[in-house]
């Protein structure tokens, strides 16, 4: 019973988070775009990307919603989040300035700050992946 209220509150705090992101990103398309194309690693995909990312964030934001494609969802989520932080090391690395294409409340924290977020969301979601698999699944999925 309670892994699967904590299972539920994981996918409700990534359904709010994804479709803000996504919604937030679309409705001010230009401004992301911008902010992509100040970072020489992905600035010659920031158009692709301006997209692909609100769409990634809605498109996962569905999937929470039916049970039966939460683990996927999940899946989905760590990806996305361990590649945000990966994204957020090769800033840090740098040294460069470049902005936040975040929104909302995310975009006034440090880039250090995002990246301990972002640690959060991946732990949230490999917790949720844990939570989604049931015993006989996971005895399975664990063994070599």
């Amino acid at each position: 019973m309670k892994k699967q209220l904590l299972s539920d509150l994981i996918a409700l705090m990534f359904i709010i988070l994804f479709v803000y992101a996504g919604w937030t990103k679309l409705l001010d398309h230009r401004m992301f775009r911008n902010q992509l194309t100040a970072f020489d690693y992905i600035n010659s995909f920031a158009g692709f990307l301006a997209w692909a990312v609100p769409l990634i964030h809605l498109g996962l934001a569905l999937l929470f919603i039916w049970p039966s494609m939460r683990v996927w969802a999940l899946g989905g989520t760590f990806i996305l989040m361990l590649t945000y932080s990966i994204y957020i090391i090769l800033i840090l690395y740098r040294g460069v300035n470049v902005p936040c294409a975040c929104s909302g409340l995310f975009k006034f924290t440090s880039w250090a700050g995002q990246l301990i977020m972002n640690t959060v969301f991946l732990a949230m979601a490999a917790a949720g992946i844990i939570f989604e698999i049931n015993p006989k699944q996971r005895q399975s999925f664990f063994k070599p």
